[in-house]
């Protein structure tokens, strides 16, 4: 091995191994080379700082993603026997697929729709035993229909918002008050104050009709450019051998291009109904009195509405189209034309009066519809984890002596032999799939074998997640190997992947030769989070953000148009929501006590034993003891983010019913509903109402400047960027105008590269090497090869969020059972992470067909506590980022090259 040299992440410094120059003599045929494939995490790292060089060759790739080399080892195929004993460095960069101009940063006013998206992935894996009972595909295929039928219904929302402002407030009441149209002259102008051609109160309408259907152009513009730039790029074509796929192996599942071109189509065909029922509500509200013969023509138009909305809707929720989503859409298209030319017929005798007919009633019918779906969602999630034991994976675990590393030959000999029916070559382009229809996992294989653990299971875990207060002891006095494996030959009892941790937190003691821990008890508890009902947890906060955007700007509007006197007002239901914005200051602020007493509490609970680990005497009173102890506190608030979750949930429901309630119990607005109820209650009322929608004003302009600035500041992306990578990172499968899923391209682009370098020479073996978020990409890029390419791949990471989130909000796709299959087919893999991480953490999965458990001693952090002969300058705690300067980490990265240089040729 070279000396290490220094890589940047970011801002921070990382170690590489130093690269061979590539002069010598030319490789003989015996000596294999070795590729280590590194993949960044969220920050916009870019290839010069993951390699440390500037003098850099793109070996694949565009301008968006690709990976790289340093310039001598561009031709290191050539040339593998200057790189014995070593490995070659290429860099995979994919900053750019998520990163941009600032001006993206207004994805986040999609911020609904986005977790109305996530909802789909967050479903429960379902009962073991029942994954291949009719009764059980049933229930999945209804949790992903309502999905899609709620991610519609924001989309309706969203339009109805822009018709309230529009409709409502600017061509209903203001235009037709003079006073209004007197102080805004772009009223007069626009909605025909001044008594031409359009000033008739139909027309009017028609012409206000263009702000939402200019919006939801813009939408489908936006959805079709990011469409063509991810879903659209065909993955590579590969053939598949090995056991039956389970869905995250399928081919064509980061292909969504069938599905979001459909889906797209729907949800702007559903938008246009909603601008269509708009217009056409008042005017036959209008017409049946004034004019009953012609209203029959209004009511017709109606009926079709309804027709087409409900063949929209069973499109949404079956999947089957009696006609195709173009085909729907133009249909909805050509009514709205016809309701159009029916609203513009002149009726010079119409005058508005009070708000829009129709407004109330539909937003009470669409807010308690969205109700009703969010419950449903809960009740099949509940069964759906219902006879599920939240301590175990549903595929039992036979302790097995262990066995030679991972052979993968055997899985191609048995795709050759043609013994399983299942084991097949595909050697054509897979279709598209719909990722929203759940695969069949009758043909799933289960675990073939399972194994030795490393490290016992600790006993009596709590059924909770640690909290950051939880005991603590010092690193215990009996040594571990760092990469240990049962050599015993005897079988040890297997660990179950989702059993409750321990929340005794063990502190590491720094030093390569000093004791560790054979279990942290760090990482969080078992099973999925919210037990299972993360989906309609996060489905609450969809449409608590997506009522949260439309009652705070129509209520700002209404007060902006409305003058002395005036009575522009928005609809009751959302001025009765924004008006609550006001009281989850106090929810917000109770959850923030509830973060930081703990924090606070931690630091004196861990002091004796940060102290301890680092062999200081116990009345040591030093700035760096308080340093140390928060950052492993504050890592250890991530498993309260579930509980800060649930209780943001359980608000936007409460704030949601309330405002139903209030607002068809009193018909009125929360100003004049509390009128009567002396001085103090309507100064209440009127001081909640008006300074609603300035907080919600507040909340979308933050929102927004917090995405600027975590576009143009590093420190801030890698906060947000979190959330927002993993908020991105599904496909489109409920909601096409959510922001783009960057993993469409990620993740083809990395399969590619690995199996196309592997398949130019059978002795040749890789290591992915992956931190924070690409780790996910390098999961479900092996997720995506065939179990003879998985046995050549050796994985490598470090800060991983696998299980720690991915794990416990996905787990029907990166569960343990996932998590294990993927580790049975390689030859090792490794998994590093500290206790002053907030993001990584251990994965838990056992030993698989020889090859050690995955988790390795937590890394200490800092690597001193003070100067030191070996650290003569304070080391930084380092938290998530810079896994690749410690010492450790070479240890870890050797062990893996020598792991793969014993693995067995490919066969085939």
């Amino acid at each position: 091995m070279g000396s290490a040299v220094t890589q940047g992440t970011g801002t921070d410094a990382t170690s590489l191994p130093e690269q061979r120059t590539g002069e010598g003599e030319a490789a003989p045929a015996s000596v294999p080379l070795r590729l280590e494939l590194l993949v960044h995490g969220v920050g916009g790292t870019t290839p010069e700082v993951m390699l440390e060089s500037p003098h850099l060759k793109q070996m694949t790739g565009d301008s968006m993603s690709g990976t790289y080399r340093r310039w001598p080892d561009q031709d290191a195929e050539q040339n593998s026997a200057a790189y014995e004993g070593d490995a070659v460095l290429e860099a995979y960069s994919w900053a750019k697929l998520t990163s941009g101009a600032a001006s993206r940063a207004l994805w986040l006013l999609l911020l609904p729709f986005m977790f109305a998206n996530l909802v789909h992935w967050m479903r429960p894996p379902g009962p073991p035993g029942a994954d291949g009972g009719a009764a059980d595909a049933r229930l999945r295929g209804a949790y992903s229909a309502l999905a899609r039928l709620l991610a519609v219904s924001l989309t309706v929302l969203l339009t109805a918002a822009a018709c309230e402002i529009a409709m409502d407030l600017a061509a209903w009441q203001c235009a037709a008050d003079g006073a209004c149209a007197a102080r805004h002259s772009w009223v007069v102008f626009a909605l025909g104050g001044h008594g031409g051609w359009w000033g008739q109160l139909g027309r009017r309408l028609v012409v206000a009709a263009l702000v939402p259907l200019v919006m939801l152009a813009g939408l489908g513009q936006l959805a079709r450019m990011t469409w063509s730039s991810y879903e659209r790029v065909r993955p590579m074509k590969a053939p598949r051998t090995g056991d039956a796929p389970i869905e995250m192996e399928t081919d064509g599942f980061w292909y969504g291009v069938a599905t979001v071109g459909r889906l797209r189509a729907l949800h702007l065909a559903a938008g246009l109904l909603t601008v269509a029922w708009t217009v056409v509500v008042p005017v036959i509200a209008h017409d049946r009195q004034a004019a009953p013969g012609r209203a029959w023509i209004g009511i017709v138009l109606l009926a079709l509405l309804v027709a087409v909305g409900a063949l929209l809707l069973a499109s949404l929720s079956t999947g089957a189209d009696l006609l195709t989503p173009r085909m729907l859409a133009a249909a909805v298209a050509g009514l709205a034309v016809l309701v159009f030319v029916y609203a513009a017929w002149s009726r010079p005798a119409w005058v508005a009066d009070g708000r829009l007919p129709g407004a109330e009633r539909g937003f009470a019918a669409l807010l308690a519809g969205q109700l009703l779906l969010v419950a449903a969602l809960t009740g099949i999630a509940l069964t759906l984890t219902r006879g599920r034991s939240t301590t175990k994976p549903s595929a039992p675990l036979e302790p097995t002596a262990p066995a030679a590393p991972a052979a993968p030959a055997s899985s191609a000999a048995t795709a050759e032999s043609g013994d399983s029916a299942d084991s097949v070559a595909s050697t054509e382009q897979a279709e598209p799939i719909d990722p929203a229809v759940p695969t069949d996992p009758s043909a799933a294989v289960g675990l073939s074998g399972s194994t030795d653990s490393t490290a016992p299971e600790k006993p009596g875990g709590a059924e909770r997640g640690a909290s950051a207060d939880s005991p603590v002891t010092a690193s215990p006095a009996a040594p571990a190997s760092f990469a240990a494996t049962a050599d015993s030959g005897e079988p040890l009892a297997p660990i179950d992947p989702a059993a409750p941790v321990d929340p005794t937190l063990i502190v590491p003691s720094p030093g390569l030769g000093a004791p560790e821990p054979a279990d942290s008890g760090f990482g969080g508890p078992g099973g999925g989070a919210l037990r299972g009902l993360a989906g309609p947890a996060t489905a609450l906060l969809a449409l608590g953000l997506g009522a949260l955007f439309t009652s705070g700007s129509a209520l700002l509007i209404a007060q902006r148009l409305a003058g002395p006197g005036d009575p522009v007002q928005a609809v009751p239901l959302l001025v009765w929501h924004a008006s609550g914005t006001t009281l989850l200051a106090p929810v917000l602020l109770a959850v923030v006590v509830r973060l930081v007493v703990p924090l606070l509490r931690a630091r004196k609970t861990l002091r004796p034993a940060v102290l301890a680990a680092y062999d200081e005497p116990p009345t040591t009173d030093s700035p760096r003891t308080g340093q140390i102890t928060t950052a492993l506190a504050g890592a250890r608030l991530t498993e309260a983010g579930t509980g800060v979750i649930g209780t943001l949930a359980l608000a936007a429901a409460l704030q949601l019913l309330v405002a139903l309630v209030g607002a068809l119990v009193s018909g009125e607005s929360l100003t004049a509903a509390s009128a009567d109820l002396g001085m103090v209650g309507s100064r209440l009322g009127e001081m909640l109402q008006s300074l609603g929608g300035w907080l919600t004003t507040a909340f979308l302009v933050g929102l927004v400047a917090l995405g600027r600035s975590a576009y143009t500041s590093p420190a801030r992306r890698r906060t947000v960027g979190v959330l927002w990578d993993i908020g991105t990172f599904w496909p489109r499968a409920a909601h096409p105008l959510a922001p783009p899923c960057y993993a469409e391209r990620a993740v083809p682009d990395i399969e590619a590269r690995v199996r196309t370098w592997l398949a130019a020479d059978p002795a040749r073996r890789l290591v992915l090497s992956a931190h924070s978020q690409g780790t996910i990409l390098a999961a479900a890029a092996l997720w995506q090869l065939d179990p003879a390419t998985r046995g050549r791949v050796a994985l490598l990471t470090y800060g991983s969020p696998l299980r720690r989130l991915y794990g416990r909000f996905f787990p029907a796709y990166m569960g343990p059972d996932q998590l294990m299959r993927l580790q049975r087919d390689m030859p090792r893999w490794d998994n590093l992470f500290r206790l002053t991480d907030p993001i990584g953490g251990p994965v838990r999965i056992p030993a698989c067909a020889g090859s050690p458990a995955p988790d390795q001693p937590a890394f200490p952090d800092p690597l001193s506590f003070g100067r030191s002969e070996e650290y003569p300058i304070l080391v930084p705690v380092n938290g998530h980022f810079d896994y690749r300067l410690d010492p450790r980490f070479l240890v870890a990265r050797d062990a893996l090259l020598r792991a793969i240089e014993d693995a067995p040729a490919a066969v085939g």
